[in-house]
Formats: C-alpha cells, sequence, structure tokens
C-alpha cells in the first residue's frame, strides 16, 4: 500500500565500537553457515514494547509478539571463522520470506555479511520494529559482528523503523512507498504532505547523523515527488542523504540483483566505515573536521563529487582554524 500523500495547495557521525560481540544470552547453540531457517527465543532489551514505544514516538505500534514464533529465513557465507567478523543486513518486506535468497549469495560471502529476513509477512509497526532488533541482538550471540556494517534494507516501515533504530543499524535502504512526516511544497500549486511523525527525540538525532540511502524509479511520477523527500530531510539536518536508481527487476525477492546489492553496500559502508576512522570524543573539533574530511575522501573515491564537495565546504565553515580545513581547501582546488 502506498504511503504518500499529495494534495493540491500551492548524517558528524557518532563513532562506532569497531566490533561488537554480545554476551548474552549466555547460551547459544553453535553458529549455523550456509541457507537455514532460525527461530529465535531470547528478545532483545531494546525490543521490550515500552522501549519501541519510547523510540518510535508511537503508542499505537501493533500487537505483542511471540518471538519464537517468528521464524526467519538466512544466509551466512560458509568459510565463517570467529576471527574475521562478519556484517549484518537485516531486510524487510511487506510480503515475508519464503527463503533466503540465492542471486546474491556470492557477494554475501566477499562482503562478509548475513542476509536475515522475518518470514511472516503484513507485519506491524511494532512487530518490524521488534524483530529487526531482536535479529541483530541474537546474531550478535552467536557471530563476531562487525557494528559498523549492520545495515536495514526494505520498504512499508521502513523509513519509521530506520530513523528509530540507528542505535541498531549503521544505515539503511529505504525502497518504494518512501514517506515523511514533514509538510512541504512541491511545486508553486502543490504541497506534499506529511504522514506519520518522527521518532523519539534522541533517535532522530542519531538518525541525522546516519546514512540512508533512498531508491527511485525516474520515470515514475510518484517517485518523482518521493525524490524531493530526501531534499526535505537534508533541509532538516540530516547529513547523509544519498539517492539511487532502481528498476523493479533490482528488488524483485528473492531474485534480488546482485549489481543493485552491491552499490548499496557501497554507498553505505562509504559513510559508516569513513566515520568510524575517527574514535575519540565528537565533541572533540579536531575530531569533527577529520570526520568531515574522512567522508570527503570517501564521497570522492565513490564518485559522489557533489557530496565530497559538500563536506569540504561544510568542514570549512564550520572549523576554518583546524589543519583539515587547509587540506579541505586544497582538495576543493583540485576538484572539477
Amino acid at each position: 500500500m502506498s504511503r504518500l500523500a499529495v494534495i493540491p495547495v500551492l548524517t558528524l557521525i557518532a563513532s562506532f565500537s569497531s566490533f561488537a560481540v554480545a554476551v548474552e544470552p549466555a547460551t547459544q547453540p553453535a553458529p549455523q553457515t550456509g541457507v537455514f531457517k532460525i527461530t529465535f527465543t531470547h528478545r532483545s532489551p531494546q525490543s521490550a514494547r515500552p522501549k519501541l514505544i519510547d523510540r518510535l514516538a508511537e503508542k499505537d505500534i501493533g500487537p505483542e509478539y511471540d518471538l519464537s514464533q517468528q521464524p526467519f529465513f538466512t544466509y551466512v557465507p560458509p568459510d565463517y571463522s570467529p576471527d574475521k567478523p562478519l556484517g549484518i543486513v537485516v531486510y524487510m518486506a511487506g510480503d515475508g520470506a519464503t527463503q533466503a535468497p540465492s542471486t546474491i549469495q556470492p557477494l554475501l560471502n566477499t562482503r562478509r555479511l548475513i542476509f536475515i529476513m522475518a518470514k511472516t509477512p503484513g507485519l506491524s509497526l511494532g512487530e518490524e520494529a521488534g524483530l529487526s532488533i531482536d535479529a541483530v541482538y541474537n546474531l550478535k550471540a552467536r557471530y563476531t559482528i562487525d557494528s559498523r556494517r549492520i545495515f536495514l534494507m526494505g520498504s512499508g516501515w521502513i523509513e519509521d523503523v530506520g530513523l528509530a533504530t540507528p542505535d541498531i543499524f549503521a544505515g539503511d535502504v529505504w525502497i518504494w512507498n518512501t514517506g515523511y512526516w514533514r509538510t512541504f511544497p512541491i511545486n508553486a500549486t502543490q504541497v506534499y504532505r506529511g504522514i506519520g511523525h518522527p521518532p523519539s527525540a534522541s533517535m532522530l538525532s542519531l538518525a541525522k547523523q546516519r546514512p540512508h540511502v533512498f531508491g527511485f524509479e525516474t520515470d515514475n511520477y510518484k517517485d518523482g515527488i518521493r525524490s524531493l523527500i530526501p531534499g526535505a530531510m537534508t533541509h532538516d539536518g540530516f547529513e547523509h542523504m544519498l539517492k539511487a536508481v532502481i528498476a523493479p527487476d533490482d528488488i524483485s525477492y528473492p531474485d534480488l540483483k546482485p549489481q543493485w546489492f552491491k552499490n548499496m553496500l557501497n554507498m553505505l559502508e562509504s559513510v559508516s566505515l569513513a566515520a568510524s576512522k575517527s574514535t575519540t570524543r565528537p565533541a572533540d573539533t579536531a575530531t569533527a573536521a577529520a570526520t568531515l574530511l574522512n567522508l570527503a575522501h570517501a564521497y570522492e573515491a565513490a564518485g559522489k563529487m557533489d557530496l565530497a564537495r559538500q563536506k569540504l565546504e561544510l568542514l570549512i565553515r564550520k572549523y576554518p582554524s583546524d589543519p583539515s580545513a587547509a587540506k579541505a581547501k586544497d582538495l576543493l582546488s583540485q576538484m572539477p
């Protein structure tokens, strides 16, 4: 169901620890690899209903759920070993999962990623948010996980869950049906009417520092309107809004296209990995300036010259006396 409404009228990133291994729940079975279906029994403390209501800033989040009755389809690279940390992609879709996708398994092996997706279709907001959190929590209890590479992808509730879980996910990909809570002008005679509401203030503040990738089909009228949402979010202080053109076949689950999936990962990691290079306090000016410079380099390497230029200009404007500002000016002078 589309979440778009039009009426006539007129990401310094918080530092990630390089590696995070969960120690709870204490007793876990040996980690599995390859394709399998799994059901967890230990809910994350963060998925408790009061916690979900708080982070989502919404009381009507749907029914409570029994995690033991919510299976997941999963893929784990077969060469997993504890000394080689894995990332995680939690995939959300309204139709639920029928199998782990085979098309992207070679890429998951190369990029050292776990893919996991809830089997049950038609999940509510609270169920989708809670199960996504529970999946990460339980995988961390079984595997060595690189917290810089825990990503959320999907449609439906993605904008609500993604913005409410930036402490869990290092970035997200919004596919189709994306919406935004704020009303803003489309043109002289139309406005985009906001739907829903923002997450809690603490989650919103952190979400503004995370990368958010938007998928759009350029010849779709509604996507043309939705494509204005990243600009509105940038205006509201989101630092890392990235756009990607996708075709329906790219995300035809379970036949996900490897090149599309690779592009999404590249965009997310260009921000999340660069940000993790600075691990001192965010309040440290040198750290903030260095992080902006790292991000600019990452964007430049990814061919995102406009975004690289934005970060360099922001660095010079906010930290003109920092040594990184001189490097930023030099980089800007070399850009076409």
